[in-house]
């Protein structure tokens, strides 16, 4: 089998075992045959953490919405779902994700929610904190599930659990009202002020993301992402904290690609 790498390309796994089940009963099939299993989601680590030695297993063909109750504001999804996909399903439902992370390609289960993978904005929880119920395969083979609604406690525990209760074949996740969202891209924001007004920053927007190179001691982009609607009007401050309003679009890396900013 070729060997497999990791999203950035920079590891390659040496597990030579590599599984990519179809379906649930492969899963439980592949527990009770294998002594040990490690399971990948979309290989975002930049090292060998998920590597293994004998059995690795792909979710990836995992991929589907089982269910989806509008009225309840819940969705179901298999563990390998990616988040792009649940989006574009969520699009045209007046339903969205409290949350995301800056990826769109993360699966939902072991790339991110197993993981605590954070997302941004001061008051939203990280994408972990919206899993309202869950299915896996323990060690023996067996289909647990388990809801938050009679599971509180172990809830809070196999929400983020990195694998260690088993295969998580399937989650559901807590919806709430689409909303949009504008970007406004702000240069050069200095770590004296950052340090002297860290809560304000980070309390200005729905979502605040700070870029730096580290050659000079500032930020050389803040993004601040608001929660708007049809009826909010769009002003834009030139000044934020001694930071200049962007009127090109930038990369949050210098020369690859471009954000969108919105014009003056």
């Amino acid at each position: 089998m070729t060997k497999q790498r990791n999203w950035a390309g920079n590891y390659t796994y040496h597990a030579s075992n590599w599984h990519i089940p179809e379906s649930v009963e492969e899963i439980q099939r592949l527990v009770k045959k294998c002594n040990r299993l490690k399971v990948v989601g979309s290989r975002h680590s930049f090292n060998h953490i998920a590597d293994s030695n004998e059995h690795i297993v792909s979710l990836e063909q995992l991929n589907r919405v089982i269910d989806f109750d509008k009225e309840k504001q819940k969705i179901t999804v298999e563990a390998g779902m990616k988040y792009s996909d649940v989006c574009q399903y969520l699009g045209e439902t007046g339903l969205a994700l409290h949350n995301l992370a800056s990826l769109p390609h993360i699966s939902v289960a072991g790339g991110a929610c197993a993981t605590a993978t954070h997302g941004s904005g001061d008051k939203n929880g990280n994408l972990a904190t919206i899993v309202s119920g869950i299915e896996f395969v323990n060690g023996n083979g067996e289909i647990i599930t388990l809801t938050r609604e009679e599971h509180e406690e172990e809830m809070r525990g196999l929400s983020v659990s990195l694998g260690a209760f088993g295969i998580i074949t399937k989650l559901t996740l807590d919806l709430i009202p689409d909303f949009q969202v504008r970007q406004v891209v702000y240069q050069n924001l200095s770590f004296h002020e950052f340090y002297q007004y860290y809560d304000e920053i980070y309390a200005s927007a729905y979502s605040v993301s700070l870029f730096t190179d580290w050659q000079e001691e500032r930020f050389n982009q803040v993004w601040l992402k608001q929660t708007i609607t049809e009826q909010d009007a769009v002003e834009l401050n030139t000044d934020f904290y001694g930071a200049e309003l962007a009127n090109v679009n930038l990369h949050p890396i210098s020369g690859h690609g471009l954000s969108i900013v919105p014009s003056n």
